[in-house]
């Protein structure tokens, strides 16, 4: 029963969402999106987590970058 609730939820978000996907993008936009030497500022969030560390018992690694890009 659970899993059929979940399908629901899932096909609500995406009927709802889909007018937010299908945004039309100009063309200035597409040619900056694909030029890496474009000035563009962006921040990237990672996280790498290890449920386990070889040899060690019960100890886990979680860690939690920011990198910010600044282009003037």
């Amino acid at each position: 029963m659970k899993s059929n609730f979940n399908s629901k939820i899932t096909c609500f978000f995406l009927f709802f969402s889909f007018p937010l996907w299908s945004l039309a993008h100009t063309q200035e936009q597409v040619q900056m999106a694909n030029n890496p030497l474009a000035k563009a500022n962006s921040i990237g969030f990672q996280n790498y987590y290890t449920p386990s560390l070889y040899g060690l018992e019960g100890m886990s690694a979680n860690t939690f970058m920011v990198r910010p890009v600044l282009t003037g």
